[in-house]
């Protein structure tokens, strides 16, 4: 499938035609960028260039930064997800306009083309309620739905796709515990774990978290009113000052950009030493808070222009990081022959590692899938087998059960240790009795469901779900073959299952699992739904989850 990316930022846009193929590989066959800060003249340059270079391909998708409390994940563009990016272009207004223009101009000029916005706060849309909710008056979380969104999403779930790949196959972390530190003009941190976003440094607006270029990151907000009042300042003065005035920029009182602030520095400008030194400040602080919502950390990984452009920055960073293992002296900068790469010795504890920020390869595979699920769901009936992509790109299918397992089901079964049979049936036993081969198999798509998931029309997952007493509450469970675990797979599952279950009227989920099966946990806690646990005090090794369902939209 042949796809054009555009990423619109504050100063700069770039193109990219990206060949994405079944097998899930993305090769750039094409990359242009555009430096110019926006202004009328050059967005209707850059739409321009954007419908030109549409030629011959058969999706566009465009990075849209924010999509407001009503958008929370990548969409195929039509008229009510417009509306929605541009009521929310008042919280970007640095790159929303932008987006919305070459959308616009895309849907206009290149007619039949689909259009996909890649939300930028879509990766953190599994942050958990603690890391999302504001302590801010209820009335403002109610009728404004201001809560935690972050941003950077693209880099991050990027990041999150190849940190793992650094390591030996059989050496990944379970959990895999990731700091992701997305550093340039823009900046942003976040907590992945087994590829899920449990926290962030931004907020609802791009203003929040570590001091960028010229946004000021966190800050305490009684700076405002005081401000305001003393100065005189209007709403207008505020929105302004904040975006463009602020930051390292303020600090140094010249620049923003690193490169010049360490040139600067070298002549020995103490403001610009300054501004380096509270910008490490912060994101040292970051990665600790990062790593405290993980509760560990096994990789660390820099990108963006000074995450991956740095070592100098990144090393001052590291340098405060002892106390996590990170030793200054184990660091090391490889050959340039790999730009993905581990800059840290086996030594110095959490792995350390530089990737290069492939926004555009992330989008083409968000596009991709997208399209994928709204053809198959145009070809047939939501039943149908379902096309999924995980993190690692594969894509595999989603579908019913069907009497037609059981020889399926029998063989995946054998395949899976004794170990993953344990945590799912309490009993190492690999083989099924008839019986419960049959109720597995047999279900009546109504009160019993079940779903598998295969790769190449073999099962690699099973999940199912049996409504209780109370008919809006149903017992599930989930079995991944171990080859294919930590891969998304059982979260997927559970979120098809949701939404097949909230059309029959089941709004809440039950399950009960070994307080030893850790990584079944962390797949209801990062769900999204708000989860309560509950130990059986009679026996301790057995933990009750339940949650609040509810259909995607």
């Amino acid at each position: 499938m042949r796809i054009l990316t555009a990423n619109p930022g504050s100063t700069s846009c770039k193109f990219s035609i990206v060949e994405h193929t079944d097998d899930g590989e993305d090769v750039s066959a094409a990359s242009v960028m555009q430096d110019h800060r926006p202004t009328g003249d050059t967005i209707v340059e850059w739409a321009a260039q954007a419908v030109e270079l549409a030629v011959g391909c058969e999706a566009a998708v465009v990075r849209v930064v924010h999509g407001g409390p009503r958008l929370d994940r990548h969409v195929l563009v039509d008229a009510a997800a417009l509306e929605a990016m541009k009521a929310a272009s008042t919280f970007a207004p640095k790159h929303n306009p932008t987006s919305i223009a070459l959308i616009e101009a895309l849907r206009r000029d290149a007619p039949g083309l689909p259009v996909i916005a890649a939300l930028d706060t879509a990766f953190h849309r599994t942050l958990p309620p603690a890391a999302a909710t504001y302590a801010i008056p209820a009335r403002w979380r109610d009728e404004l739905g201001l809560r935690r969104l972050g941003f950077h999403g693209l880099s991050h779930a990027w990041v999150a796709r190849q940190a793992p790949k650094l390591f030996a196959p059989d050496r990944v972390p379970a959990p895999f515990r990731l700091v992701s530190c997305h550093l340039g003009g823009g900046s942003s941190l976040a907590a992945i774990l087994d590829g899920v976003s449990v926290d962030t440094t931004m907020g609802f607006t791009p203003l929040d978290g570590v001091p960028m270029t010229t946004r000021p990151g966190a800050l305490d907000p009684g700076l405002i009113t005081i401000a305001m009042r003393a100065l005189h300042l209007t709403l207008d003065d505020v929105d302004r000052q904040l975006s463009n005035e602020a930051g390292l920029a303020a600090i140094s009182g010249s620049t923003g950009d690193m490169r010049d602030l360490l040139a600067s520095e070298a002549q020995g400008d103490d403001r610009a030493t300054l501004a380096i030194a509270v910008f490490v400040h912060h994101v040292r602080a970051a990665i600790a808070s990062m790593a405290a919502a993980l509760e560990g950390v096994d990789a660390i990984a820099f990108t963006g222009g000074i995450g991956s452009g740095s070592p100098d920055v990144r090393n001052r960073i590291l340098d405060g990081l002892g106390w996590l293992g990170v030793r200054r002296t184990g660091l090391r900068e490889p050959s340039r022959g790999s730009i993905d790469r581990i800059v840290s010795t086996v030594e110095s504890g959490p792995m350390v590692a530089v990737i290069e920020c492939r926004e555009d390869l992330e989008m083409a595979m968000a596009a991709s899938a997208l399209l994928t699920e709204a053809r198959a769901a145009a070809a047939g009936p939501r039943q149908g087998p379902r096309p999924r992509t995980l993190l690692d790109g594969t894509t595999l299918e989603v579908r019913p059960i069907g009497p037609d397992d059981s020889a399926g089901l029998d063989a995946f079964h054998e395949r899976c240790s004794e170990r993953t049979h344990y945590r799912r049936f309490f009993s190492s036993q690999r083989h099924l009795q008839p019986t419960m081969r049959e109720r597995f198999v047999n279900v009546d798509h109504v009160d019993r469901d079940a779903l598998v998931a295969t790769l190449d029309d073999t099962i690699i997952g099973v999940a199912r779900y049996d409504r209780q007493a109370d008919p809006a509450v149903a017992e599930v469970a989930f079995v991944v073959e171990d080859a294919h675990q930590r891969k998304g797979i059982a979260t997927l599952l559970l979120h098809e299952l949701a939404d097949i279950a909230c059309t029959r009227g089941i709004r809440e989920f039950r399950a009960i699992t070994l307080a030893e099966n850790v990584a079944m946990q962390q797949v209801f806690r990062k769900s999204g739904f708000p989860v309560v646990a509950r130990r059986d005090m009679n026996d301790p090794s057995v933990i009750e989850f339940s949650f609040t369902i509810e259909a995607r939209p």
